[in-house]
C-alpha cells in the first residue's frame, strides 16, 4: 500500500510542472500560382512562380507558464518558411530564374514577457509595429501578399519610405489592462553599436503607440510610430587609418521617420465597410529638412456568404521627395476572396492592379493574381 501511495505521490511531482506550463505548436502552409506584370512605359515585365499568395507560410511554437499570483510567464518563436517548392538546389525556380531551396528564416514575431492581472502584458524581442497592427484590425484582406506588395492596396512608395513598418526589432511592448471594448500598446527599443576603431556610434531608436476601441459592430483604431536612425561622431578620426584624433570626418547623420495610421470599419450585418488613412515622413534630423514621404487613403468592404468571403478595396494617394514636393500619385485596387473548406483550411483568389503616375507623365502599372490553398494549424 505504500508503495503505491508513494508511487503516486512520484507521479503527481513530475506532472505538475508539465499541467503549469503549455505549450503549442502553430503555422500556415501556404502554396498557390501566382502572376505580376510591370508595365513601365509601354516595357512590359511578366513573372510567374509557386508561391504564398494569401499569407506567408510559417511554424511557430507559443506556450505560456502560471507563476501564480496573477503573473503568467509568455513566449513565442515564430519561424518564416520560403520556397516550400523547391526543395531540390538543382531545380530552377520562378520558370527558370534562379535556383532556390527552401529556407527557415527567425524572421518573424519571436519574443519573450510577463503578464499581470493588474498591470498588463510586457514582452520583448522581434514584434509587429503598431501601425501594422491596426492595419490587420481594419484591412478587408488582412494585408494578404498578392496586389499589397504590387501597388495594388498597400503601395510601395519607395524602398526607402514605405507605406508603413511591418515589424521591428528590440522591441519592449506593453499592453495595458483597459476598460471594455478599449485596447492599447505602447513600443519602444534602442539598439546602439558603438565602431571603435572610428569612434563612431550608430544609433537606433524607436517609439510608437497605437489604441483600439470596439463597440457592438464599429471599431476605431490609430497609431503612430517613429523611427530614427543614423550615426553620431564623437571624436576626430582617421578615416583611412582609423586613429584617433589625427584628422576630423563628418559629423554623423541622423534620419526621423513619421508614420501615423488611423481608421474605423462597421458591420453592417451583410457586408462590413472600413476606411484608412496612412500619412508616412521621413525627414533630415541634422537639417529637419523633409526627404521623402507618401500619403495613403484606402476604402474597403467584405462580405460573408456562408463558405464564401468577398472582398474589395480601393486606394488613392501620393509620393512625395524632397522639401514634400509630391513626385507621384498612386493608386490601386483589389478583388477577391476566400473559401472556407473547413476552420483551417481555405482557397484563396485575388487580383490586384495598381498604377504610379510621376508628375512628368511617366506611368508605371502593375498587376498581381494569385490562386491557392491555405493550411492554418
Amino acid at each position: 500500500m505504500k508503495k503505491h501511495v508513494l508511487a503516486a505521490s512520484i507521479v503527481a511531482a513530475l506532472a505538475t510542472p508539465a499541467m503549469a506550463q503549455q505549450v503549442t505548436v502553430f503555422g500556415v502552409v501556404d502554396m498557390g500560382l501566382m502572376t505580376t506584370s510591370n508595365d513601365v512605359s509601354g516595357v512590359s515585365t511578366k513573372t510567374s512562380n509557386i508561391g504564398a499568395g494569401q499569407s506567408t507560410s510559417r511554424i511557430g511554437f507559443r506556450g505560456e507558464e502560471d507563476l501564480g499570483g496573477g503573473l503568467k510567464a509568455l513566449f513565442q518563436i515564430e519561424l518564416g518558411l520560403q520556397d516550400l517548392s523547391q526543395q531540390d538546389a538543382n531545380v530552377p525556380a520562378n520558370n527558370g530564374n534562379a535556383a532556390a531551396t527552401a529556407t527557415v528564416n527567425a524572421n518573424r514575431d519571436s519574443w519573450i514577457g510577463v503578464q499581470s492581472s493588474t498591470l498588463g502584458r510586457f514582452t520583448v524581442g522581434r514584434q509587429y509595429g503598431a501601425n501594422f497592427r491596426t492595419w490587420l484590425a481594419l484591412d478587408p484582406f488582412g494585408s494578404p501578399n498578392t496586389g499589397s506588395y504590387t501597388d495594388g492596396v498597400r503601395p510601395i512608395a519607395t524602398a526607402a519610405s514605405d507605406t508603413y513598418t511591418v515589424r521591428l526589432d528590440n522591441i519592449i511592448e506593453w499592453q495595458p489592462v483597459m476598460p471594455k471594448g478599449w485596447f492599447a500598446r505602447v513600443q519602444a527599443g534602442q539598439t546602439n553599436a558603438d565602431i571603435s576603431n572610428l569612434d563612431l556610434k550608430v544609433m537606433g531608436e524607436v517609439v510608437g503607440a497605437g489604441v483600439q476601441y470596439d463597440s457592438g459592430p464599429l471599431r476605431i483604431a490609430g497609431s503612430w510610430l517613429q523611427i530614427n536612425s543614423g550615426t553620431e561622431a564623437r571624436d576626430a578620426v582617421a578615416a583611412a587609418a582609423g586613429v584617433v584624433g589625427t584628422s576630423a570626418i563628418a559629423a554623423g547623420t541622423k534620419t526621423e521617420r513619421q508614420e501615423y495610421m488611423f481608421g474605423l470599419s462597421y458591420d453592417l450585418g451583410a457586408a462590413k465597410l472600413s476606411v484608412i488613412a496612412q500619412d508616412t515622413e521621413i525627414t533630415n534630423g541634422v537639417t529637419n529638412a523633409v526627404t521623402s514621404g507618401n500619403k495613403h487613403t484606402q476604402i474597403g468592404v467584405s462580405v460573408p456568404m456562408g463558405a464564401l468571403t468577398l472582398g474589395a478595396a480601393m486606394v488613392r494617394g501620393s509620393i512625395e521627395g524632397a522639401a514634400g514636393a509630391k513626385t507621384n500619385d498612386s493608386d490601386g485596387s483589389m478583388i477577391g476572396g476566400t473559401y472556407a473548406l473547413s476552420k483551417r483550411t481555405n482557397f484563396y483568389g485575388y487580383v490586384g492592379t495598381g498604377e504610379r503616375k510621376t508628375v512628368a507623365g511617366v506611368r508605371t502599372q502593375y498587376e498581381a493574381l494569385s490562386l491557392g490553398l491555405r493550411h492554418q494549424f
